[in-house]
């Protein structure tokens, strides 16, 4: 440790920008000063510029609260399990981003998340949030327009040889995200009253033939509770870190 931190700081965040960022949560733990590298600005324009950026997955659910607060769209990252070959990704919480009202549309660009409520249900316009999923953090925007507003939804995807992509007749609520050569379908199945989020990682690579072919690489469960207090699948998005 004494040899890398004796190296000039532009060639140690270099090294660490070629790194695959799900790599960087061990790496934080090495000492304060990658900590501090981790989350550093310079970091991720190293990574950018070396075209080194990754994309990562992003869902939106909606939480039922017990009480009278009222319900709360959340967050979560799709992040890779090293320790359980079973399960190759689990659903964790951002849990550093302010509250989210209900009844807003999420529209992915580069690396934030913009979080536009809608001025019948929730905040007004004036309160649209910016997410920066670089380093999960939030700030909320001043006059921001209407017409930003999408339904990302609408996601049209062409058809794969083998594989019929799950639409809402099959689950209780699906989302779809395509990415570089995957398109992952995250799904809402209710199961003995409990309300279980599924995901479906899927290949698309061509034949000998050039036809799109499509293969399963994971199917599993993401996240269970039950059907009264949520979760309920709202969107799934994709950014570049």
């Amino acid at each position: 440790m004494t040899l890398i931190n004796s190296l000039p700081e532009d060639i140690i965040i270099d090294c660490i920008s070629r790194v695959p960022k799900r790599y960087y949560q061990t790496l934080s733990l090495v000492s304060k000063y990658f900590r501090s590298l981790i989350t550093s600005h310079e970091l991720f324009a190293r990574r950018s510029l070396l075209n080194r950026t990754e994309y990562c997955l992003y869902v939106t659910i909606s939480n039922k609260s017990d009480n009278n607060d009222g319900d709360d769209d959340r967050l979560y990252t799709l992040r890779q399990n090293f320790n359980s070959p079973d399960k190759k990704y689990s659903l964790v919480p951002v849990t550093s981003l302010p509250r989210i009202p209900p009844h807003s549309s999420y529209v992915a660009v580069d690396s934030k998340i913009f979080v536009i409520p809608d001025d019948d249900k929730s905040l007004a316009s004036t309160d649209t949030l910016l997410i920066d999923c670089r380093f999960h953090t939030a700030h909320h925007l001043p006059n921001m327009p209407n017409e930003v507003a999408v339904d990302v939804r609408q996601i049209c995807v062409e058809d794969v040889k083998g594989v019929r992509l799950i639409t809402d007749e099959d689950a209780n609520v699906s989302c779809t995200v395509i990415y570089g050569e995957k398109v992952v379908v995250f799904l809402q199945i209710e199961i003995c009253e409990k309300n279980e989020i599924w995901c479906v990682e899927i290949k698309v690579e061509k034949d000998q033939k050039g036809e799109l072919c499509g293969r399963v690489e994971w199917c599993g469960c993401l996240l269970e509770g039950h059907w009264a207090a949520g979760p309920d699948l709202k969107d799934a998005l994709v950014v570049k870190v």
